[in-house]
């Protein structure tokens, strides 16, 4: 689907509320978008949501198969006749859950990067050292 069309489909549909998303996602404003094209961008991989009858994190996590598409593009294109589910926002205007959820999902991806890279670090040391071994064995013959 082109972005005009998911834009388009996401800005007629009830269940994205602009002034809702705005409210309870007070930095929208500061990226300098519409709201609808933040969200269709990167709002719900942010796990955001567009309303309060959505919730983007909990169609994704029990949906498992549509986990890298935007959750509520694939509820109005495929999900509902599918009979999927839908469940509410837990996130409140006014509230700084919604911020919240961004910066968790953020530090939960930063804590399994800082994981990765110590595990890589002790393997390029531990290769480092063979190779150097290997190297003195060689001059050794």
């Amino acid at each position: 689907m082109k972005e005009i069309e998911a834009v388009k489909l996401l800005s007629s549909s009830k269940l994205f509320d602009e002034k809702w998303y705005k409210e309870c996602y007070p930095d929208v404003a500061m990226a300098g978008m519409p709201p609808v094209l933040h969200y269709l961008k990167y709002g719900w991989l942010m796990r955001r949501d567009p309303s309060q009858d959505f919730s983007s994190e909990k169609y994704i996590q029990s949906n498992k198969d549509v986990m890298n598409i935007n959750p509520l593009l694939h509820y109005l294109t495929v999900g509902e006749k599918e009979g999927r589910k839908k469940y509410a926002s837990l996130v409140k205007v006014g509230s700084s859950k919604g911020i919240k959820n961004t910066y968790n999902t953020l530090n939960s991806v930063a804590d399994n990067v800082a994981i990765q890279l110590e595990k890589t670090q002790s393997s390029l040391e531990y290769y480092f050292q063979r190779c150097q071994e290997l190297e003195f064995e060689k001059l050794d013959r």
